[in-house]
């Protein structure tokens, strides 16, 4: 995990450099942490004995990831010349864009059947 005093000297070290803006940069976050792991040693800090203390595991809920992606399928990271940073680049291998049909979205109106809308959002899908 990196720690905040390290992402700040990052983003100072990064930002003096002259780079064009709109770029997308990320760090090396390092390994995961298992949230368990987490609350176990929040446990320990706090003198409560994890056997006593009973830890509840749930499901994921509708929309909850058991990892967050720093990039898309449609992007890579590139290596820079700061240690820990890296350049987020859209692979040029695959093709991302597609042509939107904007008349088709502007001809909705309130007034139109609930599934010809949803019918429309879902062709964009």
């Amino acid at each position: 995990m990196i720690s905040k005093q390290k992402a700040c000297h990052l983003i100072l070290k990064f930002s003096a450099r002259n780079q064009p803006s709109g770029n997308t940069f990320t760090f090396n976050m390092g390994d995961p942490i298992k949230i368990k792991h987490i609350v176990e040693r929040l446990l320990f800090n706090y003198n409560k004995v994890p056997d006593t203390s009973k830890i509840k595991v749930t499901k994921l809920r509708g929309g909850e990831k058991l990892a967050e992606d720093l990039v898309s399928d449609s992007e890579q990271h590139l290596s820079t010349n700061i240690q820990d940073v890296y350049f987020v680049e859209a692979d040029k291998n695959r093709k991302t864009c597609i042509k939107i049909n904007f008349k088709k979205l502007e001809s909705i109106s309130p007034n139109d059947p609930p599934d010809y809308i949803k019918s429309v959002l879902l062709s964009y899908l």
